[in-house]
């Protein structure tokens, strides 16, 4: 079990740099994007996930970025429940899939629902407001 201090930095890094996407099927991942791979080892290490290229720069003054990306749905559920008390920027998101994984379990009625809320919440432009 992480340290609380190391749940609250991943909710920072996550609120800054991560992502809650759709899968093809009825399920959610959890991204990072980084050039820092050092800190993307960290997470897998800590909190699960796997890593892999993102982007490999064609113009060589760039930094290839890295992905930090976890898709099963038992650990998208744990991670955002853990981090889900710290965010502020994606807690609006975290609350639509932690109830929904923890609800609707692999409900195919309920998916494009839920996944059209989560878009929506992305392109909110008043997120901050009420975001609790």
């Amino acid at each position: 079990m992480p340290k609380k201090e190391e749940i609250i930095y991943l909710a920072g890094f996550f609120d800054g740099d991560g992502c809650i996407t759709t899968s093809p099927k009825t399920n959610f991942r959890l991204t990072i994007s980084n050039t820092n791979k050092e800190i993307l080892d960290w997470i897998k290490k800590n909190f699960g996930g796997n890593i892999n290229n993102q982007h490999l720069p064609k113009n060589p003054k760039h930094n290839t970025s890295w992905k930090w990306i976890t898709t099963k749905r038992t650990d998208v559920l744990r991670i955002l429940e853990l981090i889900y008390p710290y965010l502020i920027v994606k807690k609006k998101q975290a609350k639509l899939i932690i109830n929904y994984l923890n609800y609707h379990k692999n409900e195919n009625k309920v998916y494009p629902i839920v996944k059209e809320k989560l878009r929506r919440l992305k392109t909110d432009k008043h997120y901050f407001r009420g975001n609790k």
